[in-house]
C-alpha cells in the first residue's frame, strides 16, 4: 500500500510539473498617437526592448511565458501607452521556469519613455527623447539616442553608444561603458559600486570633471587643469572651458576617459 501511495504521489508531481512547464502566448497591439507620444512599462520579469519606428504608430509585441500566471494589460490615454505585466509566482506549485513577459515596442523616435522591470534586460534604440530606465537585475543598453536620461540598475552593466545629451547612470554591480557627447550646460553622473567606468567623449568636450575610485586607477587622454595633482585615486579639474559637469565614482574599478 505504501509503495502504491509513493507511485501515485510521484505521478501527481510529474503531472503537475508537466502542466506547469509553461506555454507561451503572443500578444500584438497597435495604437495611433499624436505629436507627443510616451510609453510607460512596468513589468516584474522579462526583457524590454524599444525600437524607433514610423511616426504616429506605437506597436507592442509581448511574449508571455506561462500566461495564466501573468496579469497583462495595455491601455492608451491620449498619447500615453501604458503596459503592465504582473507575475503570480504560484507559490509551492510553481514548477519549472517562472512566468515572464518579453515586451518589444516599436514607436516614433520622439517618444518619451519610462521603463521599469524588476528582473530583465532593457534595450533602447534610436529614440530622440528623454527617458528613464529602472531595473533591479539586468543589463541596460542604449544606442543612437539623444535627450536627458536616468539609468539605474541594482545588478548589471550599462552600455550607452552613439548618444547625445545628459546622463545620470547608476549601477551597484556592473561596468559602465559610455560613448557619446555630453551637451553644454548638462549635469552628468556615472557611478558604480563594483566595476570599471569607460568613457569615450565625442564632439568637443567641455567639462568640469570630478572622478574618483577607491581601488583602481584614473586615466584620461585629455589635457586637464587639475586641482588634485598627485592623487592617483581622484581627478578633479577642467577639460576645455568646463561648460558641463561630469561626476564619476567607482568603489572597485578603474576610470578611463578618452
Amino acid at each position: 500500500m505504501r509503495m502504491k501511495l509513493m507511485i501515485l504521489f510521484a505521478g501527481l508531481f510529474v503531472g503537475l510539473a508537466s502542466a506547469c512547464g509553461g506555454s507561451t502566448e503572443v500578444r500584438d497591439d497597435s495604437f495611433v498617437v499624436g505629436d507627443s507620444p510616451r510609453v510607460v512599462v512596468s513589468s516584474d520579469n522579462g526583457r524590454v526592448i524599444v525600437n524607433s519606428g514610423p511616426d504616429r504608430t506605437v506597436s507592442v509585441k509581448a511574449s508571455l511565458r506561462k500566461p495564466d500566471d501573468i496579469e497583462y494589460e495595455i491601455t492608451q490615454i491620449g498619447d500615453v501607452i501604458s503596459i503592465r505585466a504582473k507575475m503570480d509566482d504560484g507559490g509551492f506549485f510553481n514548477f519549472g521556469r517562472s512566468p515572464s513577459a518579453d515586451i518589444e515596442i516599436t514607436t516614433p523616435s520622439n517618444t518619451g519613455f519610462e521603463l521599469r522591470t524588476r528582473n530583465g534586460r532593457v534595450e533602447v534604440y534610436g529614440i530622440r527623447q528623454s527617458g528613464t530606465v529602472l531595473t533591479s537585475n539586468g543589463k541596460i543598453v542604449l544606442d543612437n539616442v539623444s535627450g536627458d536620461f536616468t539609468i539605474i540598475t541594482s545588478n548589471g552593466g550599462v552600455t550607452i553608444t552613439q548618444a547625445v545629451g545628459s546622463f545620470d547612470i547608476q549601477t551597484k554591480n556592473g561596468r559602465i561603458k559610455f560613448d557619446g557627447e555630453l551637451v553644454l550646460g548638462g549635469s552628468n553622473k556615472m557611478t558604480t559600486s563594483n566595476g570599471s567606468v569607460e568613457i569615450k567623449l565625442q564632439g568637443t568636450p567641455s567639462l568640469e570633471l570630478d572622478a574618483s575610485t577607491s581601488n583602481g586607477s584614473i586615466d584620461t587622454e585629455y589635457p586637464i587643469l587639475t586641482s588634485s595633482p598627485g592623487d592617483k585615486n581622484r581627478l578633479v579639474g577642467t577639460i576645455g572651458t568646463g561648460e558641463a559637469v561630469l561626476l564619476v565614482r567607482t568603489s572597485n574599478g578603474s576610470v578611463v576617459i578618452r
